[in-house]
């Protein structure tokens, strides 16, 4: 019915077009003929593959120059048409064709590196030689001329790779460098994503999308949008393929998600045809569903689930996510965790999956829900790693003993987290990121033969990223060898057992046994004791403990086995049944949607876009609800505020006074409390006069009574009214910079705001020029001296001693006019100057006369 219902529609646009006019339907003829040009040369494959065969085409335009098939000249390249460059690389003779293109794929294998070891793999040679045949094809039959035998040539040019791969000792496969991030993996890095995250919305939209992964299986081009065509499509994501509905069970919710987008780097047609359309789209429930009502609001279906960030990451937009961006982001939480990020992907998540899966379902459900073709090896080749899951030793061995079984389980749970078993330490972390980083990158840079001379200003700092970014690599990648070297079994079992840990689980399952601490409502029928019998009065269901000397079992030994019950509070077997009881789902949901809310583990603080109060008002009683509910969006005025007099103890002791003596006249509370009963208390006029009769106080005038009161208050201490106002501040700053004026006029030295470079560093417009040339200076005068030696006076030399006066100890009282003229105004005497050696930190070069 779906098919007639076409071709009636077909039928009927065919007879609207031939009763048009004839400008409309010369119209489409014309566009009907410009669609068959373009097709002619349509390149249908997935872009990465496209753009792998474009830099395969220009390594190759590269050798032919090298070898003088086409001209080395620049300039003459440059002005050749494509139709001239297609003429010499794929020439019309077959043979010369055949010799040109075998010995391209012999040189790469020659000279090409890997990326992980020094020759490439053989199926990276394979692709050289799929991105040959294509060209060589589609310029052939660009060019009208014949096609090229496809067996003859994908023959001729195996016989190449097979002869440079023996000769050269190619490697069929690279390293296996495939990581898998499990539940431990993702919950280290959304505890610390939730502590350090300057915005919670859009981390909690990668987490989300994790959680997908995790779950599902997906691919991240299934998630988010894979490149940016796919984005202004709609091949992503959005909550119309999401659907959530309630559970009978109170607070549970079951998920429908629905995969549009399946395989998004290879859509051949061809074959999803064969594949069928029940493989076309691809749906997981998370829960069965039973109830119809969808929680998602109408205005929100069309949106895309996972969202980009905002300017400086700040906030979201509306725009759909990228399957790249989000995998930049989870490497950047995964360094930042302690893992290293080159083995982090998005798809580790999926391999893990695959994994878990695989154990559970079974190889073929796994295979149909990971979408793979049944006829394929591709879950068993890329995804499946039977040595982590079997304890291959007890197997084979026929181990029976539970130990041994369980011992091995354990050390395959710690390779199925080699991560986070692995994740480098905060402190090994700081070293990272400390003078060593600086120190690396100074001397990559200082040695490097391309430094960019005579460049912008821009692009310097775009190759300095790049050098700090090698750096780091280098230093993370030397701190996991030494720490996996240094690694104890006592470490080792720790970090074992920190697996399941969850700092947001913990705080969540915290909350929620306070809210049943709080909601529960207690009620204990009081029982009586008689004081004579010691036995409970009314009905209770406990029982009198025995007398220790009955629990007493006699044996013919010496050895004396007392038997006691083991229902006390205080037993660890009833205080562990208590830590274990289950907290109702409901109530631990509710807490956990609190905890994202509020992110009570966040500690990133943006007070210039979220102000805050001062925690110091907060919690002070004698603040008013003005002040309590002031907000800051300074850090400066916050602290200024914070350490101003409002929070010292004197204040805080005024306001307490104010408000219990509001509609009292102006006493000392010491003295109304020492006074006699027909004494009088003098009145103060305010309150300064009242604080200076506190202050001027002392047990001479007032009584040891009166001191001892003063004392409690705090008057005595030294903080107690202490405080730095801003203008104190700034006026401590000018002291300082007039102080360090006049030294550098009184000694000469001149400070200097350069910062001192420990390497050679090459200038950016003069090439063969370095700048901080650290070599040790050791020209005529200059004398090494040890570092302790530093503080000593300089010995003054035997030519000077003739104008140096020579005084008595007592004359040392005298004025200081007294020492005029002891050093001669004509005296070739001149500052020290001093110079740190690079190679001996404890060695100091001093100038012993001479300037530089």
């Amino acid at each position: 019915m779906a098919a007639g219902r076409a071709l009636r529609s077909l039928d009927q646009a065919m007879e609207a077009d031939l009763q048009g006019d004839e400008e409309a339907l010369f119209d489409l003829v014309e566009s009907l003929e410009a669609d068959k040009v373009e097709a002619a040369g349509f390149r249908w494959q997935a872009s990465s593959t496209q753009r792998r065969q474009d830099r395969k085409l220009q390594n190759y335009e590269k050798f032919c120059r090298l070898i003088g098939v086409l001209s080395r000249d620049d300039n003459v390249f440059a002005n050749m048409s494509d139709q001239e460059k297609a003429s010499m690389l794929f020439p019309d003779d077959l043979g010369k064709l055949y010799d040109q293109t075998s010995k391209f794929l012999i040189f790469v294998a020659r000279r090409a590196e890997g990326r992980w070891q020094k020759r490439i793999t053989y199926t990276t040679l394979m692709q050289y030689r799929e991105a040959i045949m294509f060209w060589a094809f589609r310029s052939h039959d660009e060019r009208k001329l014949p096609d090229i035998p496809t067996g003859r040539f994908w023959r001729k040019l195996t016989q190449a790779m097979r002869l440079a791969a023996k000769k050269y000792n190619l490697p069929v496969f690279g390293p296996r460098r495939a990581t898998q991030i499990g539940l431990a993996e993702l919950r280290q890095m959304i505890d610390a994503d939730m502590i350090s995250t300057p915005n919670l919305p859009f981390a909690e939209r990668h987490h989300l999308a994790w959680c997908i992964a995790r779950v599902t299986a997906a691919r991240p081009g299934s998630i988010c949008a894979s490149q940016k065509f796919h984005a202004q499509n709609g091949m992503f994501l959005t909550w119309r393929d999401v659907t959530i509905t309630r559970s009978k069970e109170y607070g549970k919710f079951e998920v429908t998600i629905v995969f549009r987008s399946l395989k998004t780097n290879k859509n051949d047609p061809e074959q999803n045809v064969k594949k069928g359309q029940k493989n076309m789209q691809l749906t997981c429930i998370i829960m069965p569903p039973r109830s119809p009502v969808n929680l998602i609001k109408a205005e929100h279906l069309d949106k895309p689930l996972i969202v980009k960030s905002g300017p400086r990451g700040l906030g979201i937009t509306e725009d759909a996510l990228l399957s790249s961006d989000l995998n930049k982001y989870l490497k950047r939480r995964a360094e930042k965790v302690g893992y290293d990020p080159a083995q982090v992907t998005t798809y580790s998540i999926r391999r893990r999956t695959a994994n878990d899966l695989a154990q559970t379902i079974g190889v073929e459900q796994t295979r149909a829900l990971m979408n793979h073709d049944p006829d394929t090896r591709t879950l068993e080749r890329y995804y499946l790693d039977v040595s982590s899951t079997l304890p291959l030793s007890a197997l084979t061995t026929d181990d029976a003993d539970p130990a041994g079984v369980e011992l091995e389980q354990s050390s395959l749970r710690a390779q199925s987290h080699v991560i986070a078993i692995n994740a480098l330490s905060n402190e090994a972390r700081q070293r990272i990121h400390g003078p060593a980083l600086n120190a690396l990158v100074r001397q990559l840079i200082a040695n490097d033969e391309d430094y960019p001379y005579g460049v912008s200003s821009q692009e310097r700092k775009n190759y300095e990223r790049r050098v700090r970014i090698a750096a780091v690599k280098i230093l993370l990648s030397d701190e996991v060898q030494k720490q996996r070297q240094e690694m104890t079994q006592w470490d080792w079992e720790q970090r074992l057992d920190a697996l399941k840990n969850s700092k947001l689980m913990d705080l969540v399952l915290e909350k929620a046994k306070q809210a049943m601490g709080a909601d529960e409502d207690l009620d204990f029928e009081e029982v009586g004791v008689d004081v004579n019998t010691g036995e409970f009065l009314g009905e209770s269901d406990e029982e009198a403990e025995a007398d220790l000397e009955d629990l007493v079992e006699t044996s013919d030994d010496t050895t004396w086995t007392i038997s006691r019950d083991t229902d006390e509070v205080g037993d660890v077997e009833a205080v562990n049944e208590e830590d274990e009881a289950e907290v109702p789902y409901h109530v631990a949901a509710k807490n956990f949607m609190i905890a994202l809310l509020e992110n009570p583990m966040s500690e990133h603080e943006d007070i210039k876009n979220n102000p805050k109060h001062c925690p110091k008002c907060e919690s002070d009683d004698t603040i008013s609800d003005e002040l309590k509910n002031k907000t800051y969006n300074n850090p400066s005025h916050l602290r200024d505020h914070m350490e101003s007099y409002v929070h010292t103890p004197k204040a805080r002791w005024v306001r307490r006074y104010e408000a219990y003596y509001a509609n009292d006249d102006i006493v000392c509370p010491y003295c109304a409390t020492t006074r006699s009963e027909d004494g009088e208390v003098q009145i103060y006029s305010d309150m300064k006069s009242l604080m200076r009769h506190i202050e001027r106080s002392s047990t001479a005038k007032q009584g040891e009574e009166h001191d001892r009161l003063k004392e409690e208050d705090g008057w005595y201490n030294e903080d107690f009214g202490q405080f730095v106002t801003p203008r104190k501040k700034s006026r401590d700053m000018q002291e300082k910079r007039k102080r360090r004026s006049s030294v550098q006029l009184e000694t000469g030295v001149q400070y200097s705001a350069i910062q001192e470079l420990f390497a050679p560093r090459p200038h950016a417009a003069l090439p063969g020029i370095v700048l901080g040339d650290s070599k040790q200076y050791t020209r005529h005068g200059t004398t090494t001296v040890p570092r302790s030696e530093l503080g000593k006076p300089l010995i003054i030399p035997p030519r000077h001693e003739s104008a140096i006066k020579k005084i008595r100890i007592e004359d040392a009282t005298l004025p200081l006019d007294m020492f005029e003229g002891i050093i001669r105004a004509d005296s070739s005497i001149k500052p020290v100057r001093m110079h740190l050696a690079e190679d001996d930190q404890s060695d100091v070069s001093r100038d012993s006369g001479e300037d530089y």
